[in-house]
């Protein structure tokens, strides 16, 4: 099963949202993830 970069980039978020408890409204593409997150 081939994802396109749109799939890839909402997996990577629900998987950062899950296992880091980053809330979702945080996770911009310009967010820096050692400082922002």
């Amino acid at each position: 099963m081939a994802m396109d970069m749109k799939q890839l980039e909402e997996k990577v978020k629900d998987i950062i949202v899950e296992e880091l408890g980053v809330e979702r409204d945080k996770l911009t593409s310009d967010a820096s993830f050692m400082e922002d997150l």
